[in-house]
């Protein structure tokens, strides 16, 4: 269960990358900056962290975005694994895990606080409003197929309903199981007072448009929305790993 902090952090932080995209360059540089040396501040208190400073001969109080931050080695993938526990700012036991996919080998193993993942869909929460996208609408992801942020905010909503389940599809799969038209199924939703021509032209028209790999189902439902022109609306949900359609 999230902390009430991660809860709280959410929204606050929504609203703030969202005014944070209206900044002018200089006042963004500025913010940049001062993000970066609390992040330095926090990183020296670890071990991994308190070394590089100390051999780059940085000081994180007066750490900038140029020289000085061009005099930090770059970290590798290799140390991550290495060191993960010596860059660790707070104790495990407050933290979760998350796994990369593992493309490459071994998965990368990280650790984030809940509050700290309330900042990271934050920023995905801006880019997705950027391309038009509403919180309540359906996402697919397609990747490793687990769950990129086990826990937090955003997880917990969709555990609750309170926002729509995230369908993963798994790029590592065989490509004819990650299509898998046979395990779709199309549930098309008429009026009772739809008569058996009717269902079965409205079938067809599914055929017609979806091909003939997926399986079909007439669901009668009682109150179905009218469209525009006063006639009833034929609903489409695309069951398992798909999205909704409506025409």
């Amino acid at each position: 269960m999230p902390s009430a902090a991660a809860l709280v952090t959410l929204p606050l932080a929504i609203r703030a990358r969202l005014r944070d995209q209206w900044l002018s360059a200089d006042e963004i540089r500025a913010r940049r900056v001062e993000r970066l040396r609390q992040l330095a501040m926090v990183a020296v208190t670890t071990p991994y962290w308190a070394d590089v400073f100390d051999h780059a001969g940085v000081r994180p109080e007066s750490l900038d975005d140029g020289e000085d931050f061009a005099r930090l080695p770059i970290l590798e993938k290799a140390t991550i694994k290495a060191r993960v526990a010596d860059m660790l700012s707070q104790p495990e036991s407050g933290l979760f895990r998350m796994d990369s996919s593992g493309s490459t080998g071994r998965p990368v193993i990280v650790y984030r606080s809940e509050s700290e993942q309330a900042q990271v869909s934050a920023l995905h929460a801006r880019i997705h409003r950027t391309f038009g996208r509403h919180p309540l609408d359906r996402q697919v992801s397609i990747g490793s197929g687990k769950a990129a942020a086990p826990k937090g905010p955003i997880a917990m909503l969709r555990h609750a309903g309170l926002l729509p389940a995230m369908h993963r599809f798994s790029s590592f799969d065989p490509l004819a199981r990650q299509l898998r038209p046979d395990a779709l199924r199309v549930d098309v939703v008429v009026h009772p007072r739809w008569n058996d021509q009717s269902r079965q032209a409205a079938l067809a028209m599914m055929r017609h448009y979806l091909g003939d790999a997926l399986r079909y189902e007439l669901s009668v439902v009682e109150e179905i929305p009218l469209a525009p022109n006063g006639k009833f609306q034929m609903i489409v949900p695309m069951l398992q790993e798909t999205t909704a359609a409506a025409a």
